[in-house]
């Protein structure tokens, strides 16, 4: 058995794209559309919700009274560009929900791990 060469060494940016991350057991089961998405939502976590979540934090308010009634307009903002991107309704069926973008729980399950590396993300 061969020692796997180095992928960072052969990205020329010493970036690897999610789908190329993938655990190889995963990796049968994981259709193009879904690589192709969850290289989408790593670039749209890392780039655009990351960086919105201290706008978030700055929207939200700072007393618990308006934490919980304030409705900050970013999260708007995102979830138009989210749809933009075709990053809506990622965990619905087709089969149940026409609105559902008909990923497998697996593949839902790599987007979701990117999701949760921003507080906004998931929910936009």
């Amino acid at each position: 058995m061969s020692v796997p060469y180095n992928l960072l060494q052969n990205a020329p940016s010493g970036h690897i794209p999610a789908s190329q991350r993938v655990p190889i057991i995963a990796k049968p089961w994981l259709s193009e559309r879904a690589a192709k998405t969850l290289d989408i939502v790593e670039k749209f976590v890392e780039e655009e919700c990351i960086p919105a979540d201290a706008v978030y934090l700055r929207q939200l308010g700072e007393t618990t009274k308006e934490r919980f009634s304030a409705h900050p307009q970013i999260i708007e903002d995102m979830k138009k560009r989210g749809r933009e991107l075709g990053l809506w309704n990622m965990f619905l069926p087709k089969a149940h929900f026409k609105e559902g973008a008909g990923f497998s729980n697996l593949e839902y399950g790599l987007m979701a791990e990117y999701l949760g590396k921003s507080r906004i993300a998931s929910e936009v």
